[in-house]
């Protein structure tokens, strides 16, 4: 029997395994061992062994140096969900983030807003953050997230009624702003200000400052958002990144705005 002619209910355990291990990895913050991947997927530890290591020579999985965990490989982003909007938005952002990055010696991130999640579509490491937990094509939560909040903040009512009024928000931290109610006020506020703040509220320890970034016709297409930890974004320093950033996506903006169809 040809492949065509197989019943498309049936399903490769082996190529199962695979994808299993690459999104147990993708929402482990800080990567897994060997044993322990074998206890996610209830296998035995030379099997686990086997899938990994194929995974690794083929780039989509890597040991984190000095351990013995394991993340995702940078061959994972290739096939990172952008479109033809998302990587317009990556070359039209890429130099901004990175000088930002550069001048605050902190990752910057662009994100768009995409089926009621935020999505990572660049990024701009600093040498410092040894943090693994972000990567390009990384889905997030929009509630506890400067630059999922930078999202939301400009989004009609409505919107954010339809976006979490039929279910919860997941709480991470003691910090962690988990009522719509609640969560509207914050918003409220943050539009006042120009920019969002993550104080720890997915993360212990880490902080975000984020900023919108508009389109033509002022809808808010995308965020760039500073991360750092509590002692580099210490609460006296959160307005003054928040200027940094606001501008940063203004500049942003404004190529957007200044970019005609012939050009772009």
């Amino acid at each position: 029997m040809d492949l065509f002619t197989h019943s498309f209910g049936e399903r490769v355990p082996a190529v199962d395994r695979a994808f299993d291990v690459l999104e147990i990895l993708g929402h482990s913050h800080n990567g897994l061992t060997l044993t322990e991947l074998s206890q996610r997927l209830s296998i035995p530890k030379s099997s686990a062994y086997y899938l990994v290591h194929t995974l690794m020579v083929r780039g989509y999985l890597q040991r984190l140096p000095g351990s013995r965990q394991y993340s995702l490989g940078s061959r994972v982003f290739d096939f990172a969900a952008t479109g033809i909007a998302e990587m317009h938005l990556r070359q039209l952002s890429a130099a901004h983030i990175q000088k930002l990055a550069e001048e605050l010696k902190m990752t910057v991130q662009t994100a768009v807003l995409k089926d009621g999640e935020g999505v990572i579509v660049d990024k701009a490491d600093s040498p410092v953050d040894r943090r693994v937990e972000s990567w390009i094509g990384r889905h997030f939560d929009l509630h506890c997230t400067a630059q999922g909040k930078a999202l939301l903040a400009w989004l009609p009512d409505q919107e954010l009624q339809r976006l979490f009024g039929t279910r919860g928000l997941a709480r991470y931290t003691p910090h962690t702003i988990c009522s719509l109610k609640e969560l509207k006020a914050h918003l409220a506020e943050a539009r006042l200000k120009g920019y969002t703040v993550n104080y720890e509220e997915h993360i212990l320890g880490v902080r975000g400052v984020a900023a919108p970034i508009f389109n033509d016709v002022g809808v808010v297409i995308a965020s760039i958002s500073v991360r750092g930890s509590t002692w580099e974004i210490p609460t006296p320093r959160v307005a003054e990144i928040g200027r940094l950033v606001i501008a940063t996506a203004r500049e942003i903006s404004q190529g957007i705005l200044d970019c005609s169809p012939t050009d772009c």
